[in-house]
């Protein structure tokens, strides 16, 4: 009974990914109803902050998945992940904050480019977590509790739900969560549950920082046919939402059961292992910007614990007209597959909005230990 879980959650998460691209040269996903949007996009990518930048407020696409546009904004708090703290600036004032995505792609020329900006962001952000309250620590995700002296770094994420799940290990005696098949290349341990789980793959941006007025672009291009983070170092890492004890997760119903953030323990795939745009594409987007530690450098401009869980700016073209300003795509609700899974933010988003940690499973009842 417990190790169908897995599958429950793999179905559930299927129902709320996109389709491929291929919604034709002149549609788009989002009615914005301005002339700086399609003039924007019928133009090369533009790293200053324009009219077409302050007017879009949902995903537009154009093309295919051969060639084509995807050009959208990112609001605090779009698309934060489950354990993530959401970021508030130290005057807790959120007035003005925004950015966008262009991300322009064609197979014949194997490029993906992709472009961010920003404007009214602290040009040098820093987070203090607290122990026990904005964060657990997690031995299969590492992240540091605080960053003192922050940059910035822009995720793209997709879902690799209708794929082969993963294969997680799990102590036959205890229950608990030994690792995943990437970090067993071997087989499995001795004495191992197999439990198989959807997972997420993701690439990232080299770090970059905001000018002293708040305002920042950062421009990359990967390529069409092993998409990988920039620079090109490595592939890409999966980050995915399980029990790390099989005690504490009810069959059939993950929203009542410990979800809890796993990444590998290696990091990253080697840089020769990436997927074809085309599989990005069909997974179903989502963006993250993230603030990570500006004092730190680790080969290949990526860190061993993948990504920081401190959320900033973000999106949600997954979800048909992405989320709006204020919002949060809330991922309980998507796994059991209920209204609304498009939730207000905690403390708003203006002046006196507040740090959020976003839909915390870090613990839940023993079911196993109920039923004797």
């Amino acid at each position: 009974m417990r190790r169908q879980l897995g599958w429950i959650l793999m179905v559930a998460l299927a129902g709320c990914q996109s389709r491929p691209v291929d919604v034709g040269p002149a549609q788009s996903s989002a009615v914005v109803g301005t002339d700086a949007v399609a003039a924007s996009l019928n133009a090369p990518p533009n790293p200053h902050w324009t009219p077409a930048d302050e007017a879009i407020l949902g995903p537009v696409w154009r093309g295919d998945n051969d060639k084509g546009q995807l050009y959208q904004p990112l609001w605090r708090g779009g698309a934060p992940a489950l354990e993530d703290y959401l970021y508030a600036p130290p005057d807790h004032d959120c007035r003005g904050q925004k950015g966008t995505v262009r991300i322009d792609w064609d197979k014949s020329a194997n490029t993906v480019h992709v472009l961010v900006k920003y404007e009214h962001l602290p040009a040098h952000p820093s987070a203090a977590r607290t122990d026990g309250v904005n964060y657990f620590f997690n031995p299969f995700h590492q992240a540091p509790k605080d960053v003192p002296d922050g940059t910035y770094r822009f995720w793209i994420i997709w879902g690799h739900i209708t794929g082969t799940p993963l294969n997680f290990y799990y102590d036959a005696s205890t229950l608990k969560l030994l690792g995943s098949e990437i970090d067993y290349p071997n087989g499995p341990p001795p004495n191992a549950i197999p439990e198989p789980f959807p997972y997420f793959p993701l690439v990232c941006s080299q770090t970059f920082n905001m000018n002293p007025d708040g305002t920042g672009s950062h421009e990359f291009t990967l390529q069409y046919n092993n998409v990988g983070v920039e620079g090109g170092a490595f592939a890409n890492s999966i980050v995915t939402l399980i029990p790390q004890d099989l005690c504490e997760a009810a069959p059939f119903q993950p929203n009542i059961s410990q979800l809890r953030p796993y990444v590998p323990k290696q990091g990253w795939l080697p840089k020769d292992k990436g997927v074809s745009w085309d599989e990005v594409l069909k997974g179903g987007l989502n963006f993250d910007t993230t603030i990570d530690d500006a004092t730190t450098q680790y080969p290949g401009g990526v860190f061993p614990y993948v990504y920081s869980g401190i959320s900033f700016m973000s999106g949600a073209p997954v979800t048909q007209g992405g989320v709006p300003r204020g919002s949060y795509l809330s991922v309980p609700p998507v796994i059991q597959n209920v209204s609304p899974v498009i939730k207000p933010i905690p403390g708003g988003d203006d002046v006196g909005c507040q740090g959020f940690f976003v839909d915390p499973h870090v613990t839940a009842p023993r079911y196993c230990e109920m039923a004797h």
